[in-house]
């Protein structure tokens, strides 16, 4: 998870059963780069509210597994997790 998102949630993510790595936590400072190399190498999904990831992601398919990006800054912490966990549950058949 960028750590442009609250360290709520991530929490609220790993208390409801995701493996979450916080970059915030693990590498402070890390850029998108940086961020996107470690999703690629562990396969993981991006969680982030930054809008120009997103631009990276898509124009340069720099990204791991996948990429969230959270739009729903005003909704708290908890309701924020429970709809980055529906995405990242979201059957893919």
């Amino acid at each position: 998870m960028d750590e442009c998102c609250p360290r709520a949630l991530a929490e609220a993510l790993t208390a409801a059963g995701f493996d979450v790595l916080y970059v915030a936590e693990t590498e402070p400072g890390a850029s998108d780069e940086r961020l996107a190399e470690l999703a690629r190498d562990e396969g993981r999904i991006i969680v982030t509210q930054d809008y120009d990831f997103g631009e990276m992601a898509v124009r340069q398919g720099r990204y791991g597994a996948g990429l969230v990006v959270v739009a729903c800054g005003s909704l708290p912490p908890v309701e924020r997790a429970q709809r980055v966990a529906q995405c990242v549950s979201w059957p893919m058949n």
